[in-house]
């Protein structure tokens, strides 16, 4: 026996429009758009005594890092400079992404902004 489905054309529409929008998201994305949540990983554990943040940052100075606390959400930015190339080279592979990245990471519970304290070493941010 073989089952009859109605044809819905707006569900064939929406189909093809979210795969426009995929195929347009992907081609034309800036690089701040590629600097998203996944270039920055981070982990955060919970202990009896607060919250410990730790972030990925390679190749950066603390100096190009921002930390910043409000209501209780936590907002690690800054910016990845790009590195002076020379006009006689040419590039055969550029993955690496420059420019302007933000990741907010909201915490379940509220923090004292005072008491947080932050290490930066080898390309690894710590906030307790």
């Amino acid at each position: 026996m073989s089952n009859v489905i109605r044809w819905n054309p707006f569900r064939e529409i929406a189909e093809m429009q979210r795969q426009f929008d995929r195929v347009f998201d992907d081609a034309w994305r800036g690089t701040e758009a590629r600097m998203g949540t996944n270039w920055m990983p981070i982990d955060v554990t919970e202990t009896e005594n607060g919250f410990t943040v730790v972030a990925d940052l390679p190749g950066l100075s603390a100096e190009d890092i921002n930390v910043n606390l409000h209501d209780d959400v936590l907002t690690i930015s800054g910016e990845v400079k790009r590195a002076e190339e020379h006009e006689d080279n040419r590039a055969v592979v550029r993955e690496r992404t420059y420019g302007h990245f933000s990741r907010r990471i909201s915490m379940p519970t509220p923090v004292d902004a005072d008491g947080i304290q932050a290490t930066y070493d080898n390309g690894v941010l710590t906030l307790t």
